[in-house]
């Protein structure tokens, strides 16, 4: 028997221990959704899609076909029912998939398996197709702290919080491709200045969807005493 390594998590269903064996993935960069207008008497066409500072994109599409082997015509009709239960009573959650080991697919969305069993070759042909959202989204927080977990190659080390005396300035960083609002830690009432814009954040844990932090580098000027986290999870393409 054949132990599958690469596979898929969607809810309770985990593909390696019913032995499908992935055979093809397909993960394509969502089309983006674009505003185009073309004017009479213009040269070419005006592009309003980066209006709000950043690109937005169409529901992303992933394909998996997997194999199991070996098994009787009769064990092989029973898996095939077994998996499409399984994944269609998952609903909308967190799909992971062992090629993407450090991030999720994030309100993923199971469409009706396409199983085929070809009886010639004894194999039960598994073909999956699941929509999420555009960005792929981090396993942790980027602030955790540690270095361990950190992926040399892509990844940044983020403190976990910044300790504030008066008016002190630091600079936060994104190390997806999408804005961010991060969740604002503070041990006290503190006032947030990005680019001339304030926010105030109260003791405690605060969500403010106004609040957002563009890819890379942003700098902030943060008044007030004691310290500040920000916590948010990457989100890349």
């Amino acid at each position: 028997m054949i132990e599958p390594i690469s596979g898929i998590k969607f809810g309770t269903f985990d593909s390696t221990k019913r032995e499908m064996l992935l055979m093809d993935r397909v993960d394509n960069v969502p089309e983006e959704k674009e505003i185009k207008e073309s004017i009479a008497f213009h040269q070419g066409e005006y592009d309003f899609s980066l209006i709000a500072g950043e690109r937005f994109y169409q529901t992303r599409v992933i394909t998996y076909t997997f194999w199991i082997l070996k098994k009787s015509i009769e064990y092989r009709s029973l898996l095939a029912r077994q998996i499409r239960n399984e994944l269609l009573i998952q609903g909308i959650t967190k799909l992971y998939d062992t090629y993407e080991k450090d991030y999720y697919y994030d309100n993923a969305k199971c469409r009706p398996p396409d199983i085929q069993d070809d009886h010639i070759n004894n194999r039960l042909i598994i073909n999956l197709t699941f929509e999420a959202k555009p960005h792929l989204v981090s396993v942790r927080y980027e602030n955790h702290g540690y270095w361990d977990p950190v992926n040399l190659f892509t990844g940044v080390f983020l403190p976990k919080d910044y300790a504030i005396t008066g008016t002190t300035t630091i600079t936060a960083y994104n190390p997806g491709s999408a804005r961010i609002s991060p969740t604002v830690i503070a041990s006290s009432p503190m006032t947030v200045d990005m680019s001339g814009v304030s926010y105030d954040f109260v003791a405690g844990a605060t969500d403010n969807l106004s609040f957002l932090l563009n890819p890379g580098e942003t700098t902030l000027k943060v008044t007030g005493e004691g310290t500040i986290e920000f916590r948010f999870r990457s989100e890349v393409l």
